[in-house]
């Protein structure tokens, strides 16, 4: 129930604000002898408005016992508040004192002025509480910014001097955050129990579970709802709030695909060519409409899939979302399907022409269901780590001449099978961690794969003159 009454805290604070605004209104003109018929009015008026003062900081209580923003904020915003109630009730009794209707003009219109005040400090307290700190000045002019000593300029996208020698999250992933997302998920605020300014609060994810999912961005919550539609109420940020670019949704795609290092610089994680050309762009000054990897993202367009199938697809428990909001060609991850991965696969082909990534890691997809992949000759990207695919299926995909990167990680494919792939010119990435290729075939596989970077997980780390090993004898018997 008191979850209930919290929430009506929105709709009710408005009301003394409103109510008290007029209140202090009716006053001042009623000073006026051509208002002095609006004398009667103003005890009423403060009447009403300290009773909906006093329910706002009622419901307001209740609202914040359910947690999620600052405390400081959420303590001045409280005191305000219990401040303004009283004021107002204590000018509704005035009314009735001989003393005070005795005083001059500009002396009992003091308390008037201090709830002015009042609503003014206490409606942008809240403000902070629910829209962040920077709300206020967000849309405002540059000469309005400079002015109140706010001289930061509006965000306009990530810019390093070096790329390559940036810190991955410190310099490029923490400053889209800040700048998109912790108005609603940082320090004064935390929509849905979700902190985005620190590293552990990020990995511990909020109210419905973590929103990092290593190595799968299309099931991490952080990364879906940015790619979800606009007018999607799961869109995030939400509608009216400054959006990412085109370079920060691939930013945020490749540092959870690659598996959202905190410490690591550029230049120490893997990149295809399409995540270098995006990378470049944060250094170069592209545009942002341009930003996203032109290897990725097509330079045709296509028609927007059919959205018979998009609904059959999602019905199953397939994710379809967009690789760009403003282009047609998707991404699909089949991580919550309800069904056989061969037949949910086969449905594919009505969005052949857009599909560019599919992630089917963990499914029970075998080499029935890679036929239906062999059609896909648009696809980019393409994860089958812990499938069921063996070599027949994996020579059906030489098909895919766009196919930019491959894991095979997990699965039962061999040496000998990898270079039906040879054929793959573009491809750039091919992983081979837990296969049965043999540590003797990976040479032969990088001359067959002269452009591929070939990683098989097996990383040893180099001696060092400085390494140095203490052998100690054991204690003698006594």
């Amino acid at each position: 129930m008191s979850s209930f009454l919290g929430h009506l805290h929105p709709a009710l604070v408005h009301l003394p604000i409103g109510i008290i605004l007029l209140a202090c209104l009716f006053e001042w003109l009623s000073h006026r002898a051509a208002y002095g018929y609006l004398a009667p009015a103003v005890r009423p008026a403060y009447g009403l408005g300290a009773i909906s003062a006093i329910l706002a900081c009622t419901t307001g209580y209740l609202l914040a016992e359910g947690g999620g923003y600052d405390s400081e904020t959420l303590d001045r915003h409280r005191w305000v508040g219990f401040a303004t109630a009283v004021f107002s009730s204590v000018r509704f009794l005035a009314e009735r004192s001989k003393a005070f209707l005795g005083l001059p003009k500009g002396i009992r219109i003091l308390p008037s002025l201090t709830l002015l005040i009042l609503i003014s400090v206490g409606g942008h307290l809240g403000g902070t509480l629910t829209h962040g700190s920077g709300y206020l000045l967000e849309g405002a002019p540059a000469w309005v910014r400079y002015g109140l000593g706010e001289d930061k300029a509006a965000p306009s996208g990530i810019r390093v001097a070096d790329v390559q020698e940036a810190r991955v999250y410190d310099d490029l992933v923490a400053r889209v955050l800040q700048e998109k997302c912790t108005g609603c998920h940082g320090m004064e605020k935390q929509k849905g129990g979700l902190r985005l300014d620190e590293t552990a609060r990020i990995l511990t994810g909020g109210e419905h579970g973590k929103v990092l999912l290593s190595g799968d961005p299309g099931g991490s919550e952080m990364y879906r709802r940015a790619m979800l539609p606009l007018e999607d109420d799961d869109h995030m940020p939400p509608k009216g709030k400054p959006q990412l670019t085109a370079a920060e949704t691939a930013l945020l795609e490749w540092w959870i695909r690659t598996g959202h290092d905190f410490q690591k610089k550029v230049r120490d994680i893997p990149q295809t060519e399409s995540d270098k050309t995006f990378l470049a762009s944060l250094q170069t000054g592209t545009s942002s409409k341009n930003a996203s990897s032109p290897s990725l993202l097509p330079v045709e367009e296509v028609e927007a899939a059919p959205a018979s199938v998009l609904q059959t697809l999602r019905s199953l428990g397939v994710l379809v979302i967009p690789v760009d909001p403003s282009r047609n060609y998707l991404r699909v991850n089949f991580q919550n399907l309800e069904r056989p991965a061969d037949s949910v696969a086969a449905l594919l082909s009505g969005i052949r022409e857009q599909l560019l990534v599919l992630d089917l890691a963990g499914t029970d997809i075998s080499d029935a269901g890679c036929s239906s992949l062999s059609e896909l000759r648009n696809l980019r990207r393409l994860n089958l780590t812990d499938t069921r695919i063996t070599d027949a299926g994996l020579s059906r995909l030489a098909t895919l001449t766009e196919l930019e990167e491959l894991n095979l990680n997990g699965t039962e494919i061999t040496g000998n099978a990898l270079r039906s792939l040879a054929s793959l010119k573009k491809l750039r990435s091919l992983y081979l961690f837990r296969t049965r290729v043999k540590a003797a075939e990976v040479d032969a596989l990088a001359g067959a794969f002269p452009s591929t970077h070939i990683d098989t997980g097996n990383y040893r780390l180099p001696v060092l003159e400085g390494d140095t090993t203490e052998v100690t004898p054991p204690p003698k018997a006594k």
